[in-house]
């Protein structure tokens, strides 16, 4: 049907029908006349919606089609997420911010050179830009605080009842009135709060918790900031939790941006995982750079070809004897332990850095079959989104024994590890993890 309104020049009635069939999507179209006969938004992108009196007036012809398809529907968008879409747009929206605010600061910062492990030194740091955390040599930027001051006021604004919870606090920043003050004039082209202010947002990521049945939004401001000073990968995570489960959450990679991918992804509790670019609405499709591609195929093929020829699933060839033919995986341990095998000694796994939410992210794009990330207690904000997404791509995520992973608190407690598979990963892979993650 499509084909012939095309051929008949009947382009309006073509944008018709794929808003009727498929209302939660946002078309772009090049027609000028069907430009001139709809309701178009967003400027050069002219993403166009038709109203029933437009889509009457501009397909006289075909009245019998129109009058049948707003009969059924009216014609509008739909939003992707439920009783939860005002949450997700938001989620998404304010990560974009914290994408930008870090790509600005990183085109002004000197890069520090790569090492092993979190941990950096106060040469690595920058006057007014960053300094080592107290107590824990990890590094901290001007970017952690504005993206803390900031999202902490909009969601304040768009969900005025809801706690917040972030991992930083501004005790360094009264300390170091330089790194003070680089915050703050981020912060201020965002936001109009005073400085004052600015430290009052970040200090409320401290609240304690409200008691059962509380929202709360715990959020990263930058996880990997090592990563992001040593212009390696780094993800900007929040997430909605309620009475401790994960039911909203969104990741931003902002170096995906110069791959011209989707570069934040989007979860919400049983609808899913959707795309949004760095800038604008969504979601839109999901894409990979070609390399990622290539990389998701390749495992997921091989996988899919030793099952059927060799039998991996047997007791005969057991995952643990895959080596070189073993998946991508990722694990997160102390440099002073060994990391388990669970496809054998030769199956390494990937170096990917820095922080966890990089990991999570891989695992719920499909470019790694799973992760293992050890240590407990380990800290909310750390993994509350990279949960979610993994599991709304389709993908596990538990502890060792299986058990469902609950962020009560500022901190969490798990069996052991937690055990993230893909969802091309079939069942072997994952019980290898999980046995892995034992020891």
């Amino acid at each position: 049907v499509v084909h012939a309104l095309i051929m008949r020049r009947r382009e309006v009635l073509v944008l018709a029908l794929l808003q009727h069939f498929l209302p939660a999507t946002a078309f772009v179209v090049n027609s000028p006349r069907v430009r001139a006969a709809s309701a178009c938004v967003g400027g050069a992108s002219a993403t166009c919606r038709l109203t029933q009196a437009q889509l009457a007036r501009s397909n006289r012809q075909g009245s019998h089609l129109c009058a049948t398809l707003i009969g059924v529907r009216t014609l509008r968008a739909a939003e992707w997420g439920g009783d939860l879409a005002k949450e997700a747009q938001v989620c998404a929206q304010v990560v974009q911010t914290a994408s930008q605010v870090c790509l600005d600061l990183a085109s002004k910062m000197k890069m520090a050179d790569e090492s092993l492990g979190k941990e950096m030194s106060a040469g690595d740091t920058q006057v007014g830009m960053s300094v080592i955390k107290t107590g824990d040599s990890t590094p901290v930027t001007a970017a952690d605080f504005a993206i803390q001051a900031i999202i902490a006021e909009e969601l304040k604004r768009a969900f005025p009842n809801d706690r917040f919870m972030g991992e930083e606090d501004a005790a360094d920043l009264r300390e170091n009135a330089a790194l003070r003050a680089m915050t703050v004039e981020i912060a201020q082209q965002y936001t109009k709060s005073s400085e004052a202010e600015i430290m009052s947002a970040i200090d409320s990521g401290v609240e304690p918790p409200r008691g059962h049945g509380e929202r709360v939004w715990i959020l990263d401001p930058i996880d990997g900031t090592k990563g992001f000073m040593t212009n390696q990968n780094y993800i900007i995570g929040l997430a909605l939790v309620v009475d401790g489960e994960a039911v909203v959450a969104a990741m931003a990679n902002p170096r995906l941006e110069e791959h011209d991918v989707p570069s934040i992804m989007v979860a919400v509790k049983d609808k899913g995982l959707r795309y949004w670019p760095a800038s604008g609405s969504g979601p839109i499709p999901a894409q990979l750079t070609p390399a990622l591609q290539e990389k998701k195929v390749s495992w997921v093929v091989k996988m899919e070809s030793l099952a059927k020829f060799r039998g991996p699933t047997s007791q005969g060839f057991p995952m643990t004897e895959l080596n070189e033919n073993g998946p991508p995986w990722l694990v997160s341990r102390p440099m002073t332990t060994g990391s388990p095998m669970p496809f054998g000694p030769r199956c390494i796994p990937d170096n990917v850095c820095c922080g966890a939410m990089i990991k999570y992210w891989c695992v719920a794009q499909g470019t790694a079959a799973g992760f293992i990330q050890y240590e407990t207690p380990l800290k909310s904000w750390d993994h509350a989104c990279g949960v979610l997404c993994v599991i709304e791509s389709g993908g596990k995520a538990t502890d060792a024994s299986g058990n469902p992973i609950r962020f009560l608190d500022r901190t969490f407690d798990v069996d052991k590890a937690v055990v993230c598979s893909a969802s091309d990963a079939h069942r072997n892979i994952r019980l290898a993890l999980l046995d892995a993650a034992k020891y």
